[in-house]
């Protein structure tokens, strides 16, 4: 998956959510792995990094809103832009406080 491609999908989790129409009791969403969605940044980084923003955006969301736990790995092999998670807030200049380096 992409991050255009997990964009689409938390933006219909979250409409479902809040038209009450997820058929089951979501919890977790487990995303494997965070920094993959940041190996190539494209020609375009204004954009790249809007959608970066919006992600963020809609993991508050999840989180706060509707009470819903989001877990990710951040398997950094082969990363060419982000080796540790917290660099992400440098890219995006948000502050993570909810990223831990191991």
């Amino acid at each position: 998956m992409d991050l255009e491609e997990l964009m689409i999908l938390l933006a219909m989790v979250l409409s479902q959510l809040q038209g009450n129409k997820m058929v089951f009791d979501l919890r977790l969403i487990m995303i494997d792995s965070l920094s993959a969605l940041f190996n190539a940044v494209p020609a375009k980084p204004a954009q790249y990094f809007s959608l970066i923003k919006e992600l963020l955006f809609y993991f508050k969301s999840l989180t706060k809103k509707h009470f819903i736990s989001v877990v990710y790995t951040n398997n950094t092999k082969d990363s060419a832009v982000v080796h540790r998670v917290t660099e992400v807030k440098t890219i995006v200049g948000e502050p993570l406080n909810w990223a831990v380096d191991k």
